[in-house]
């Protein structure tokens, strides 16, 4: 009897132990979980005070001090500003992801962003390596893997590697969405689809994108 009694007091001990241990997880992962927010949860908005730009949350608190010449909106977790004349991105806490560096920048799309230096076009990545090599005379946004690029006075597509997609020709060209995008031929809009083939003849005034 002796030893069962003994054994029951050991069998009670050790679920004691287990669930004290069971109860500090479940705290720490509670509480890792009250005090940790992704990122892409955060969001944040530009606000311009006194002539400088900064970041608000949606409780209209500072969450980025005004410090910037300009400010864009986020995009896939950076944000353009404007810092001694030149841009640049920031992350959501405020740190320089990539040096202000180019004339002019866009919000990145697709993993991409525009970069302009001196008079031409290009594209760079989300750690600020040049992707595609500035040469292009005006440049848009990538939308479904292609961008609107200008060569001269024509407009056409490339790829994410910069490869030509479907040749200058076009007078005007948007952004592809749902599988087509509005061009510009002899002072009429049409549509073409991802190869460049003619999806719907030129014949309006003019022509938006198809959501």
């Amino acid at each position: 009897m002796r030893i069962h009694a003994q054994i029951n007091h050991v069998l009670r001990q050790i679920k004691q132990i287990l669930f004290s241990v069971f109860c500090a997880s479940s705290k720490g992962t509670a509480e890792t979980e009250a005090t940790e927010t992704p990122s892409d949860e955060i969001f944040l908005a530009p606000v311009k005070i006194d002539g400088k730009y900064g970041y608000i949350d949606k409780n209209g608190k500072m969450a980025i001090k005004p410090q910037f010449e300009g400010a864009g909106d986020f995009q896939e977790g950076l944000a353009r500003i404007r810092l001694g004349g030149k841009d640049g991105y920031i992350n959501k806490t405020g740190k320089t992801a990539i040096s202000p560096q180019f004339d002019l920048a866009d919000d990145f799309q697709e993993g991409l962003a525009m970069i302009k230096r001196g008079d031409k076009w290009g594209y760079i990545d989300k750690t600020g390596k040049i992707a595609i090599n500035p040469q292009f005379d005006y440049a848009r946004v990538f939308q479904e893997g292609l961008a609107t690029i200008k060569l001269g006075h024509k407009y056409g597509y490339i790829d994410k590697n910069g490869n030509i997609a479907i040749n200058p020709q076009f007078e005007y060209a948007g952004d592809f969405k749902e599988g087509l995008a509005s061009i510009q031929l002899d002072g009429k809009y049409g549509y073409i689809d991802k190869t460049g083939k003619m999806a719907i003849n030129p014949q309006f005034q003019n022509a938006g994108d198809f959501n």
